[in-house]
């Protein structure tokens, strides 16, 4: 293998790294969400953080890159890959999270602010066409992350229902470390290989050449633009492990997987659609495709449906991120790592700060709604109720105690169901609801310590304190109340019927309005592209400016 097919199969490698933290990492939202008691506001925050770090790697890496050098940043991304995947197994709460969550970003930003202009160098006389071609490999990862994330769920038996929390735990936590993989993977096949100078400074263009480019208005438009792409293509992804459940009661993830089965096989043909069409008026099909999908996917019901709106949202949004970067490359080539990277930092940020937490309190708000309009207010007020003296209880006993009283109701439960099963054989029946806190803390009281019994005695007075009560965190809405299933434990069996079937139409309609919330951007992009179609059609069409190499 030569030098140039061989660091091409290597940011390929690196991309794939990415994408299946990205998949696995989808996929256990949910279980973050509920290891970390995380309503989906906080948890779309705290696996965002890390964006801080990494947008700041991906502007700053891409205007120095041509300084610390191609190979130089590369083993600096396996290094924060290494770092990202062993923190967040080790991960304890929402800011353990949210720093682990910092390495795996800028491992992402690093791998995504050298592959680009690479693969640009080596490849000049193609740019869009390879550059799909490497960001094929993009929803390759996905497929690969998401089949890997779907295989472990059934090898070690997962259910959220039924298994217990020690099982739920590790099983996450094994899924992440399948990462190393790759991870490894192009760790050996960069080690020992030179690395080009990018195309422009071949070219001789001068650095401040380089900053000026990134001014220019119609660069600044193709920002824009990109923050609407990467929103309609990457944040329904990122959501899409609990929104589809929530939808059609399926895992998430076979969504990631189907959907970037399409985009892995279409992007390969990227080169002649955009001959045909022009680079922007694929955007522009593209973006009429990808709204029909997300207004399908929000009016979506069940498995079928969803099937077909994974299908037209997958066909959409295929060309949008490495078309981008394409157009990038072959209108702006001066601007040379700094423009790309401003793209993809640009994106990431807004992606990060915006599109994952405005997502989860968009389905958090529209949930509330759905809750407040159809549950009966007395029962509102007493889940509320009840949820307050769950959080200062648990807030007082500490985690420490509370894993103790978990272990231990686990066990006494494992017991009693061996107990029960030598008389009479398990019957098929529904799946019973987890054990809330308090009705654990009855059934294990005895069997605690003096000291503990005396700790938990304390935090059951300081739950009647209405100073407490009054807390403005112990004052959940009702869709943090129900972010603890326990709460449903607390009710009578009617009131449980109720509640979980106002909670299952509540979240439907969270996930779904949401996803139409988000089809109304790529509507903006078609007036977008269109307008800059017609500029160019105005000029004789769509013109690749091309760098001649210093002195030739």
């Amino acid at each position: 293998m030569d030098n140039r097919r061989r660091l091409f199969t290597a940011s390929c490698c690196a991309l794939v790294t990415n994408a299946i933290a990205a998949s696995i990492g989808a996929d256990i939202m949910g279980d973050f969400e509920r290891e970390f008691h995380l309503v989906k506001s906080q948890l779309g925050l705290a696996v965002s953080l890390g964006a801080v770090v990494g947008v700041t790697l991906m502007f700053v890496g891409s205007a120095i890159l041509d300084v610390i050098g191609m190979g130089r940043a590369l083993w600096i991304a396996f290094a924060c890959h290494v770092l990202g995947v062993t923190s967040i197994i080790f991960a304890q709460g929402f800011w353990s999270l949210a720093l682990s969550s910092l390495f795996l970003g800028a491992a992402s930003s690093m791998v995504e602010t050298l592959i680009n202009p690479l693969a640009a160098t080596m490849y000049p006389e193609k740019k869009t066409h390879v550059l799909n071609v490497l960001h094929a490999w993009w929803p390759g990862g996905l497929i690969i992350g998401g089949l890997l994330a779907v295989a472990m769920t059934h090898l070690l038996a997962l259910d959220p229902e039924t298994s217990s929390a020690a099982a739920l735990s590790a099983g996450w936590k094994i899924k992440i470390a399948l990462v190393f993989i790759p991870i490894a993977l192009y760790a050996v096949l960069i080690f020992g290989q030179t690395f080009p100078k990018s195309e422009r400074v071949q070219a001789g263009v001068p650095t401040r050449v380089m900053f000026r480019e990134t001014l220019r208005p119609f660069f600044l438009m193709l920002v824009f633009c990109m923050l609407l792409t990467a929103t309609t293509e990457l944040g329904p992804l990122r959501w899409v492990g609990p929104f589809i459940r929530d939808i059609a009661h399926i895992q998430g993830v076979l969504f990631i997987v189907y959907t970037s089965g399409l985009m892995f096989v279409l992007r390969f043909f990227a080169g002649p659609l955009a001959r045909w069409l022009s680079p922007i008026g694929l955007m522009i099909v593209s973006s009429v495709v990808s709204a029909i999908g997300l207004f399908v996917l929000g009016s979506s019901s069940g498995a079928w449906s969803v099937f077909v709106a994974a299908t037209i949202f997958g066909l959409g949004v295929t060309y949008f991120w490495p078309t981008m970067l394409g157009i990038t490359s072959e209108r702006f080539p001066k601007g040379g790592a700094l423009a790309l990277g401003i793209l993809g930092g640009a994106a990431g940020l807004f992606l990060a700060y915006v599109v994952s937490p405005g997502m989860g309190a968009l389905h958090d708000h529209y949930t509330e709604r759905s809750l407040r309009q159809n549950l009966p207010a007395d029962l509102q007020k007493h889940i509320l109720d009840s949820y307050t003296t769950v959080y200062v209880v648990r807030d007082k006993i500490g985690e420490p105690l509370e894993a103790e009283i978990n272990r231990t109701s686990d066990r006494i439960e494992a017991e009693r169901k061996r107990a029960a099963a030598a008389v009479t054989p398990p019957k098929d029946e529904e799946k019973p609801v987890r054990k809330s806190l308090l009705t654990r803390i009855a059934d294990v009281l005895p069997q605690l310590s003096p000291d503990q019994q005396a700790a938990v005695r304390a935090a059951f007075a300081a739950a009647q304190d209405p100073a407490e009560r009054a807390r403005p965190h112990a004052k959940g809405k009702i869709t943090l109340a129900m972010g603890a299933p326990e709460i449903l434990d607390q009710l009578a069996n009617d009131d449980q019927k109720i509640t979980s079937e106002g909670l299952e139409v509540a979240n439907r309609t969270g996930a779904c309005t949401t996803f139409r919330w988000i089809g109304l951007l790529p509507i903006i992009l078609v007036v977008l592209f269109g307008a800059m179609f017609l500029h160019d059609r105005r000029r004789g069409g769509y013109k690749q400016e091309f760098l001649a190499p210093s002195g030739s």
